[in-house]
């Protein structure tokens, strides 16, 4: 990269004087534009000022009371570098943070990866901190030309992203202040447009509303309702523009998290943990962009051809002989039907694993019979293994608790929680022991039962009694500084204890990842 192409690339603007406290002058954000300067509890007005932030209280929701002024300190950079793959520099904070832990030294990784592509990280430089576990394409050095312009402001120190063909601004973090503390972490930008789709999983309109709107990423069995958080998280969105063009923006963090659109428009990530690891796709065009976010994360599981025709499930088919006449009546009525499923009801006692010997007593025989008429079947497994049986009576147990495949409590014992067969324990799918044993298991009952395909569900994962059955630990975990809007107002509700341990890290980092890493051992 030649020395003219950096230039245009990257550019500090003029370092900004110090915070002296709330100048009036500076308060004057139109409400649209006033960023949230107690994002973890409300603040009476002696405590906003105190923090350095205006204060304005109006009538019902909307605009934060206390919102920061215009140019809030937080970090300088200094030290900024030209590496093989872009540019690097150190954050240093200027100014008192007001939440616990926060970091005093940041590193900034600007990477140039492809034409259209541009990732920045934000680590902390003196400490590992957990990042999520996912091979992403590494570029071996800079690209030689981009679509986009970059700039760094030193202080307060932001970023802004701009096409470099009519300088349009894509993302600029200036508009507020960055923070990094170790269970919270907190960056601002601004949008071209209101056009706003993605962040998923939730019940929304395809375009999001950016009036005051909050957006939680912690996975939950939830019936979808709107403004809670549901059964994924994808904290990826895409923005149409004004000329028809499109980018997107991906943040590469499975941690506890909201996103909050506001008018102005513009966007601000929170998350609980991890670090900040950004990819900004220019697109120009929406499937390009969708083509190059698939690029970093993986492309989707190419289903078999039979997976694409007409499937027929539901709960209550309670027998094979009920199963059977299903499909019989299907094929009477000329419906096309080429995938039958079961729900739980063919399991014994609810139990992965298992079939009834009684109601499914023919199972084996009925899987087989559809094969002969040319239909694929596919049945339930949950994510929860049961606990509760004698030993030496449930072999994915006995086995699981041998191997050492469980995920953990505090005390270092599997962690009980409570699903369909009563007592379960959660396979701990990060753990490269839990993918031999669950194979295993897979075989086994494939051996008995030769299914087509296995309907993974529960896998948020699901838990009937809140955190697990002896309680969750009183730790920083389990009560993090800032808890996103997550349904039950705590981490644990409707899943296991945050601070639950795993092969990789806790569970308060792996949660979203649940469902993901069952597929992938599923898949295997």
């Amino acid at each position: 990269m030649g020395p003219g192409v950096a230039a245009a690339l990257l550019a500090l603007l003029v370092p900004a004087a110090a915070r002296a406290g709330p100048d009036p002058a500076a308060c004057q954000v139109p409400p649209g534009g006033r960023f949230d300067c107690g994002p973890e509890r409300l603040l009476s007005r002696a405590g906003c000022e105190a923090r350095g932030c205006c204060y304005s209280p109006g009538p019902g929701p909307g605009p934060p009371w206390c919102f920061f002024p215009r140019g809030y300190r937080s970090y300088r950079a200094e030290n900024l570098t030209a590496t093989a793959r872009g540019f690097t520099a150190r954050l240093r904070r200027v100014a008192a943070a007001f939440l616990p832990a926060a970091l005093d030294e940041l590193r900034l990784d600007l990477a140039l990866e492809t034409p259209t592509r541009l990732r920045f990280t934000l680590r902390d430089p003196a400490r590992q901190r957990y990042e999520v576990p996912l091979d992403t394409p590494r570029a071996g050095g800079a690209a030689p030309s981009t679509l986009y312009g970059l700039q760094v402001n030193q202080d307060p120190f932001g970023l802004v992203v701009c096409r470099r063909r009519g300088g349009r601004v894509l993302l600029n973090t200036t508009v507020a202040p960055l923070f990094f503390a170790d269970q919270f972490l907190q960056i601002s930008t601004s949008l071209p447009s209101h056009f706003i789709s993605g962040l998923g999983e939730h019940l929304t309109p395809l375009v999001l509303n950016t009036s005051w709107t909050r957006v939680t990423l912690w996975n939950r069995d939830m019936a979808p309702a709107p403004q809670v958080n549901l059964y994924g998280s994808h904290p990826f969105y895409l923005v149409m523009e004004e000329d028809g063009s499109a980018h997107g923006v991906f943040l590469l963090n499975s941690n506890a998290m909201d996103v909050l659109l506001q008018p102005s428009p513009a966007l601000t990530w929170r998350t609980t943990g991890g670090i900040l690891d950004f990819y900004i796709f220019l697109g120009p065009d929406p499937k390009s962009v969708v083509r190059q976010y698939l690029a970093v994360i993986g492309f989707p599981f190419m289903p078999p051809y039979w997976g694409l025709g007409f499937h027929l499930c539901r709960w209550g088919y309670s027998s094979t002989d009920i199963t059977r006449q299903v499909v019989a009546n299907m094929t009477a009525a000329r419906f096309p039907l080429d995938v039958q499923w079961n729900d739980l009801d063919y399991a014994d006692a609810k139990r992965d694993f298992t079939f009834n010997k009684k109601s499914f007593k023919d199972y084996p025989e009925m899987v087989q019979d559809f094969h002969r008429c040319g239909l694929r079947y596919i049945m339930i497994v949950d994510a929860g293994i049961s606990s509760s049986g004698p030993p030496g009576t449930y072999k994915p147990y006995d086995e699981g608790l041998k191997r050492g495949v469980f995920i953990r409590n505090a005390t270092g014992q599997p962690l009980i929680g409570k699903v369909w067969p009563g007592p379960t324990v959660f396979p701990d799918f990060t753990n490269p022991e839990t993918h031999e044993w669950w194979h295993d298991m897979v075989k086994d009952f494939h051996d008995q039962v030769p299914f087509d395909g296995m309907w993974l569900d529960m896998n948020e994962p699901s838990n009937f009694v809140e955190g697990s059955q002896d309680g969750c630990p009183q730790n920083n975990l389990e009560q993090p500084p800032y808890v996103p809007g997550v349904f039950g107002g705590r981490l644990r509700a409707g899943t296991i204890c945050a601070s639950s341990q795993q092969y990789l890290s806790s569970h308060y980092n792996l949660h979203s990842l649940y469902g993901l890493t069952e597929a992938i051992a599923s898949h295997k």
